[in-house]
């Protein structure tokens, strides 16, 4: 894909595009006008986004990525309610904990990628990027998605299931507690995650809703 200049384009074409396309994440909530739900593209096929080799004993090893911590809600992910947990169950020793924080994107997927389990957030409703990696590199991946953001998943892959373990704040420890005691689970998770990645989020079918979208308008 080729970066494009939205100021250097006709502005007609421009306008009319700026107000048919978001991004399937939070996105629609904001702007429930636009008419087209895309999905964020990310190149699956990248060595960066492959699962590596794993063994699957415990303690099982979580990876979590906040934003920027002071900003509470899209951008701390939750952080407040997450890392007393990771604390808790890390001094219980059933988990090993990665919170990764201010470091380059290349080291945070390097650092995630050895992870069983990555958490992305738990108070929005939504996902963020870092989903789409972890389910990528093939991880067990828990955020909070809400009815809104399930049925936009629906509409972007035409189907009814979909690979995340999902998690809210009143029931996050009961539930990361019960992954780190159930390694199967957590790598059947794993491996349905990268499966669905190839299914429904390989660049030639992503790329193709847009170009689908572009041909139409």
């Amino acid at each position: 894909l080729c970066e494009v200049n939205w100021m250097d384009l006709e502005e007609g074409f421009r306008d009319r595009f700026a107000t048919h396309l978001v991004i399937g994440q939070y996105h629609p909530r904001q702007w429930p006008e636009i008419k087209h739900i895309v999905p964020n593209i990310i190149d699956i096929t990248e060595p960066e986004l492959m699962p590596v080799a794993r063994k699957w004993d415990a303690p099982l090893r979580v990876a979590y990525s906040p934003s920027r911590i002071r900003l509470p809600g899209w951008d701390d992910k939750g952080y407040d309610q997450i890392l007393p947990t990771l604390q808790k169950l890390v001094n219980e020793g059933l988990i090993t904990a990665e919170v990764i924080f201010n470091k380059p994107h290349k080291e945070c997927l390097a650092t995630r990628g050895k992870a069983h389990i990555s958490i992305d957030e738990i108070v929005t409703g939504s996902y963020h990027l870092v989903s789409l990696e972890s389910l990528s590199q093939g991880l067990c991946t828990i955020a909070g998605l809400d009815e809104l953001q399930v049925k936009t998943l629906k509409i972007l892959t035409n189907g009814d299931m979909h690979p995340w373990f999902l998690a809210r704040p009143n029931n996050f420890e009961e539930k990361l507690r019960w992954l780190a005691e159930s390694p199967a689970i957590v790598q059947r998770y794993a491996h349905d995650s990268r499966q669905w990645m190839e299914k429904f989020w390989h660049p030639a079918k992503t790329t193709a809703k847009f170009v689908d979208i572009y041909e139409r308008c």
